[in-house]
């Protein structure tokens, strides 16, 4: 490959291709044979990379996959033989400037980046498309974040980040797959999505309690709040203490629930880390009315369809894609919805500087949540009572009582 100019056409081949041909000297006796192993099947898969007229350009024109045997080596497990520092420095110039190139020259605004380890295999994988990057500069108070397993033939993890836009609805803001679950993996993540808000840290973080995870928000997000689903941790509560608890347990659970809307004991040994879920804590801060990760953990309910063991990488990110572009596609017509609208025209013109605000920076939920509360501080609502049967009044009268 190196001496472009004279190679034409690379052929790269399976290590099993063609089949072994026994060859033994005439004059032994078959039943002296030896029987040695092969590891050739005779398998087709190939990859063709041919040069594009004279020049130094080189393009894969066929990629067959087709194997008809198992994997030699298993998923996770290094090569047989470790690349060379030329090999390592091809493969990663490759990855780095080659993929994702097509939708890249489509719209620059694509963002992406990929992660490769020392052995020059690719170890992890980030994108958005420009209306992610867009949301995620617009609406960064609040990141909801949480990874699913078993949705690509290569076991990476799948890594969703989810905000809450102006309309109140969740939104995916990134994409990334990634072999490992370490803290390294997930820093490279956080990393790469605050590249993309310009480093704007966000206000609050939800997500569960993975140690890697924590430990890389630490790390790439230090001013930024991180709360803990408390739906998780009900759970928990329950998974462990119902068993032993048994008829208790009702009592129990409506205890644990004063205390975690009452204020915290000074006592810090009795849970440490109560700034990241109880409510004395979670209440100082904006998070849009959000306490758990349920907005993640459903957008995982919906890529668990999307992907599988047997799914690609390149399938996975088409099937992503399309959800994002069908995110947006629900939002423009909520959007359409919501300006049809019909708003009272007296409180136009009682608060007309404050609306001529929010709607040139605020966005329809918040605008929608305004408006209401204008309402409310104007008008009020009025349920109809029946005096009870024999009553003419509303006269309560009182039991006479002697002195």
């Amino acid at each position: 490959m190196q001496d472009s100019t004279e190679k034409k056409k690379q052929v790269l081949r399976c290590s099993a291709y063609s089949h072994y041909t026994a060859r033994h000297r005439k004059t032994i006796d078959p039943a002296d044979h030896r029987c040695g192993k092969t590891g050739t099947t005779g398998c087709n898969a190939h990859i063709n990379i041919n040069r594009v007229g004279d020049s130094n350009v080189w393009t894969i024109t066929t990629a067959d996959y087709g194997h008809n045997h198992p994997r030699t080596i298993p998923i996770g497990a290094p090569a047989l033989r470790p690349p060379t520092a030329d090999e390592r420095r091809i493969i990663a110039q490759f990855a780095t400037d080659h993929t994702f190139s097509r939708h890249h020259r489509n719209d620059p605004r694509w963002t992406y980046a990929i992660l490769v380890d020392d052995d020059g295999k690719v170890s992890g994988l980030f994108w958005q498309s420009p209306e992610q990057v867009r949301l995620a500069q617009q609406f960064s108070d609040i990141l909801l974040n949480d990874n699913a397993a078993n949705r690509n033939q290569y076991q990476f993890a799948l890594n969703i980040g989810v905000i809450i836009d102006g309309c109140g609805s969740s939104r995916n803001v990134f994409y990334a797959l990634h072999e490992r679950e370490d803290i390294d993996s997930h820093f490279w993540v956080f990393d790469q999505y605050l590249q993309s808000t310009g480093n704007l840290s966000p206000e609050a973080l939800f997500c569960d309690r993975h140690p890697s995870v924590i430990g890389s928000a630490i790390r790439r997000m230090p001013t930024t709040a991180r709360f803990y689903c408390l739906n998780h941790l009900g759970g928990n509560i329950s998974d462990k203490l119902l068993p032993h608890l048994r008829h208790e347990w009702k009592s129990f659970a409506s205890a644990f629930w004063h205390v975690y809307y009452a204020p915290s004991p000074e006592d810090d040994n009795i849970y440490p880390i109560r700034q990241h879920w109880a409510w004395a804590w979670v209440s100082t801060s904006f998070t849009a009315g959000t306490r758990t990760t349920g907005r993640v953990e459903s957008e995982n309910r919906v890529n668990k369809t999307l992907g599988g063991p047997t799914v690609t990488v390149k399938q996975l990110f088409d099937k992503l894609n399309l959800r994002t572009s069908a995110q947006t596609a629900k939002q423009t017509m909520h959007h359409s919805q919501n300006s049809r609208r019909h708003h009272e025209t007296n409180l136009e013109s009682y608060f007309r500087q404050p609306l001529r605000l929010l709607r040139d920076h605020a966005g329809p939920f918040a605008m929608q949540t305004s408006y209401d509360q204008m309402e409310n501080s104007l008008f009020y609502n009025v349920e109809v009572l029946r005096l009870p049967p024999g009553h003419r009044v509303w006269v309560r009268t009182l039991p006479m009582v002697h002195t």
